[in-house]
């Protein structure tokens, strides 16, 4: 297998093993703890209506938009009028706008991009603005319910329910913050400041995969591989293991994607990892075709959000987007006890809505 790593995504890889040098890293990862610790709960001045916020313990890739995404479905569902605020990453939007399917990915982010044409057929707004206040507030006017995609929780007045999104087989990705690890802040700062552990573990793994340290609860997800997405074609898993394919990703954690897809049986003859939310240049984009070229592949396999990336670009060959589903693990009998979220929604005006967006 041919793999082809940014020097972006070999320090990524580096934090999230934890292999830089101890000397250097150890210190300057206690003083991000400290700093860290106190900025879990971000300032925010909260609207009337309820907010959800969607948070993860590492920096990229534990699968928290597209639980963000499933929590405001199934608020939906549910009967409340739901907007989801996205973090315009690496994109410089102007003022607090909607995000629309074909919007320019520079404008308002790959994340944002991603949840809009995910929630459009559910009449979902997503938001973004300059400032997630000011997204918060534009979403606010026309909904019953906001679910924040990267807010774990606010101060002074806490959120109406908080998830922590944790990785079945990596929850505490390497056990530091940076630069000794991928942690956004110690797990205590983080438990402390949340209501429900939202665990996300790949359906294709074998047997029960124990809590992580220091949770004592957990709502499970399964995120399940469903097939490849080709325009309006979907190619099923059986399809994709009959063809030579590669994958190409510019996301944090490629390695759980690769791992994901052999669990499912397709085997990838070439892979290209590139920067986490970076389209690929110019040298990139020739090794990539040149990759495929000689692996001959029929298609390179890619996220959702790396496709807001590689659209109209010249890669050696088409690009289809892996499809997934994100379902309630039915082994799971109880989710995380949270009275305290019962009581904030319950004394909302929208009383109707479930506390948990997973329910049981």
């Amino acid at each position: 297998m041919l793999s082809s790593l940014s020097l972006r995504h070999h320090l990524s890889d580096l934090l999230e093993r934890g292999r830089l040098p101890a000397p250097v890293a150890l210190p300057l990862s206690r003083a991000w703890d400290s700093v860290s610790a106190r900025r879990v709960a971000r300032p925010l001045r909260l609207p009337p209506v309820p907010v959800v916020g969607v948070g993860g313990a590492v920096l990229g890739g534990a699968g928290k938009t597209p639980v963000a995404i499933a929590t405001a479905q199934a608020l939906s569902r549910a009967g409340a009028r739901v907007a989801l605020v996205a973090h315009a990453y690496r994109a410089r939007p102007l003022h607090a706008r909607q995000v629309l399917v074909d919007d320019p990915v520079a404008l308002v982010g790959d994340d944002a991009l991603v949840a809009a044409r995910a929630l459009s057929s559910w009449a979902i707004p997503t938001w973004v603005a300059p400032t997630r206040q000011s997204a918060i507030d534009a979403a606010a006017r026309d909904c019953s319910v906001i679910v924040v995609d990267g807010l774990l929780q606010s101060t002074p007045e806490p959120l109406s329910c908080s998830l922590l999104v944790l990785d079945a087989l990596l929850p505490w990705g390497a056990g530091a913050c940076p630069p000794a690890g991928d942690l956004r802040a110690p797990p205590w700062a983080l438990l402390r400041a949340t209501d429900r552990v939202v665990l996300v573990s790949d359906a294709n793994c074998q047997g029960e995969t124990a809590l992580p340290p220091f949770v004592m609860d957990a709502c499970r997800v399964e995120l399940r591989i469903v097939g490849a997405r080709a325009g309006a074609v979907l190619f099923p898993v059986d399809q994709l293991r009959s063809l030579r394919l590669g994958v190409l990703l510019l996301v944090g954690r490629p390695q759980r994607i690769l791992d994901s897809l052999e669990r499912c049986g397709v085997r990838c003859e070439t892979a290209w990892f590139g920067g986490d939310h970076q389209p690929p240049g110019g040298l990139a984009l020739a090794a990539i075709r040149r990759a495929a070229r000689i692996s001959r592949i029929d298609a390179w396999l890619v996220t959702p959000k790396c496709g807001t990336h590689l659209s109209g670009l010249d890669l050696g060959a088409p690009a289809w987007e892996i499809e997934t589903s994100l379902r309630l693990d039915p082994r799971t009998e109880t989710v995380v006890d949270s009275r305290p979220c019962v009581r904030r929604l319950c004394s909302s005006p929208c009383s109707r809505l479930p506390c948990c967006p997973f329910p049981s």
